[in-house]
């Protein structure tokens, strides 16, 4: 077990940070010392998600794979502690830091430039999504219960009820960096339609496909490397998702909206946010 996953440092957001911070400098020294070469025979991998739809999951399965770094990179175009909204250019220039090998998270809309960030580096980019509904019930006890340096965290912690919370990430408030859910997550949604980029949906590693799935991955990397996994690495990479590993795992599941959000709020989200079900593929009822 690395440092960075002991539980002691799962479980502080601060020390997370910190360490985080600290391995940068080792991090700068290899990406100096790297060539184009590196890079091609080890595509650094961003594990892109809607927030709360399974990134340190999917990361798990990520970091897996032979010949991969981690330094606690983690890429968000606007950070839960400042909520100010990083430019194209900056997310690029942080996308550009990566070492070959580097597996890097990521909550980013679509953005042309985080296209051309990528292909520079030759990076294979996973994109995992969820039903927005469960997103919504997540995100409302993450943010009330999980994460006090948030910024809305002092919003929802005051909040008096579940109802309430719900609603709230429903409706968005009158934060412009928090408005209703459609207007939050609609820009995840090209990504579906991007080429190169291998979705995934959040629910499919829950069930039947999840082995299917992860060869995608797997399959794409040895495309974009240009070499095979062994037969021993494979069974680690197919056993590596482990939920309770990650800092913000709560209880995960599928279609937990059915059971805990109300038919109001159920109405109120098909009134809010029927755009963003259809555009990632889920149905309204």
């Amino acid at each position: 077990m690395s440092l960075i996953d002991h539980p002691l440092i799962l479980r502080s957001n601060l020390a997370r940070k910190l360490l985080a911070y600290a391995l940068q400098a080792p991090r700068a020294i290899a990406r100096s010392a790297s060539s184009q070469s590196n890079y091609a025979q080890r595509p650094p991998i961003l594990v892109n998600s809607i927030p709360k739809s399974g990134t340190h999951m999917l990361m798990q399965v990520a970091r897996a794979i032979p010949n991969t770094s981690y330094y606690g990179s983690f890429v968000a175009r606007t950070p839960s502690w400042s909520r100010t909204a990083r430019s194209p250019s900056t997310i690029a220039r942080l996308i550009r830091k990566a070492t070959p090998g580097e597996v890097i998270g990521a909550h980013l809309p679509y953005d042309m430039e985080t296209v051309a960030a990528l292909a520079s580096l030759n990076a294979l980019h996973i994109f995992i999504y969820r039903d927005p509904r469960d997103v919504v019930i997540s995100e409302a006890n993450y943010l009330a219960k999980m994460n006090r340096w948030h910024s809305m965290h002092r919003v929802f912690s005051r909040l008096s009820s579940d109802e309430e919370r719900i609603r709230t990430c429903i409706e968005g408030t009158s934060d412009p960096q928090f408005p209703n859910v459609n207007t939050r997550l609609i820009g995840y949604a090209p990504w579906l339609s991007t080429p190169g980029v291998i979705s995934v949906r959040y629910e499919d590693l829950y069930g039947a496909k999840r082995d299917q799935e992860i060869m995608r991955i797997v399959h794409q990397y040895e495309r974009q490397s240009g070499s095979s996994i062994d037969q021993n690495s494979l069974r680690s990479i197919l056993n590596a998702i482990d939920p309770t590993r990650s800092h913000t795992f709560h209880s995960g599941g599928i279609e937990k909206w059915r059971t805990l959000m109300s038919e109001a709020n159920q109405q109120l989200f098909r009134s809010t946010a029927s755009p963003l079900l259809s555009s990632l593929g889920y149905q309204p009822q």
